[in-house]
């Protein structure tokens, strides 16, 4: 969840940018002049960026169901129902760790995308993309999560959790 945290924050902060942030003054404007409101610099995406935020979601919502089938696995009072939400949740985990550390690692790129590079630079950005790197390693590399669940959960019972 921490990689959806931060695929989150650095949604925001591209939003942020592409939403008005102030630009200072016009080139010619008078001494003085207020500074100029940004309301689409070019480059910014019509809705800061699409593909990060549905991403993000979905990620998160894919945590909560398995967080809920790991909640129905030890609390639920039947043993049939504890015995197959825990044989989802098992098979989700690597699921929801690979794939939200490796989206944390995709936002700062769409988030730069979506906005113009000049805007961009020294805005803290590139610190959201340091914070996913390390998910990775916290959640055990990409590589790990594939062969847990191709290794261990689907091999396990002949593939009859995913199915």
């Amino acid at each position: 969840m921490q990689g959806v945290a931060i695929a989150e924050r650095a949604y925001q902060h591209a939003r942020g940018l592409c939403a008005g942030a102030g630009a200072g003054r016009v080139v010619g404007a008078a001494k003085g002049a207020a500074a100029s409101s940004i309301a689409r610099p070019p480059g910014c995406a019509a809705h800061a960026d699409d593909d990060a935020r549905a991403c993000t979601e979905a990620a998160r919502a894919l945590g909560y169901v398995t967080a809920a089938a790991l909640d129905h696995a030890h609390r639920h009072p039947s043993a049939e129902v504890r015995r197959r939400e825990l044989a989802f949740a098992e098979l989700m985990i690597p699921i929801v760790k690979g794939w939200s550390t490796e989206l944390a690692q995709k936002t700062p790129l769409w988030a730069s995308r979506s906005t113009a590079a000049g805007l961009h630079r020294g805005t803290g950005a590139a610190q959201y993309l340091r914070d996913a790197r390390i998910t990775t390693i916290y959640e055990g590399t990409t590589g790990i999560q594939a062969n847990d669940l191709i290794g261990r959960k689907l091999a396990r019972d002949g593939g009859k959790s995913a199915g």
